[in-house]
């Protein structure tokens, strides 16, 4: 898995604790866990020679998981656009409010998924039925990344021309 990370590096790299409590984006404990065993590379796709050089990874690449629709489609990079470069391409989009509709452009994590969800509140309750922030889990979205790119159906299923789902 190769993470690619805008020019700055991803922000997480800026959440604590640090390595020997320095604060530095190459020491954060936060982004080591959620980044173990990933391959990592900024580039900047706003510019032709970072698009170049994403083309040429993605040539090599069985899927792809976007998590800024927005972003992608601003640079021309969309599903039509990358399949131009790997007709066996998979590319799952894993957003918190979907690629389209009046909430799309809002960013989500766990806490806004259980709120929007209603985990937490309850009418019978005085209290958010959400107590303990470890009840969330934001594993959960990801166990649904494997699930969406590896049930699709395969190239002899559908031939080479109709991989796109």
């Amino acid at each position: 898995m190769i993470k690619i990370e805008k020019p700055g590096g991803d922000p997480s790299r800026q959440i604590g604790p640090f390595l020997e409590d320095s604060p530095n984006p190459e020491r954060s404990f936060f982004f080591f866990h959620n980044n173990t065993n990933k391959l990592g590379i900024t580039l900047n796709l706003e510019h032709e020679n970072g698009k170049e050089i994403f083309f040429k990874l993605l040539r090599k690449t069985d899927v792809v998981v976007e998590t800024s629709p927005d972003y992608i489609r601003q640079n021309g990079l969309n599903y039509d656009a990358l399949h131009i470069e790997n007709i066996r391409l998979i590319h799952v989009s894993v957003t918190g409010f979907g690629q389209n509709g009046p909430r799309s452009q809002y960013r989500s994590c766990d806490l806004v998924a259980s709120a929007f969800g209603g985990r937490c509140m309850s009418p019978v309750l005085p209290q958010p039925f959400l107590s303990d922030p470890s009840e969330t889990n934001p594993i959960t979205p990801l166990l649904f990344l494997p699930l969406s790119a590896f049930s699709l159906p395969s190239e002899k299923e559908l031939g080479p021309e109709k991989g796109s789902i």
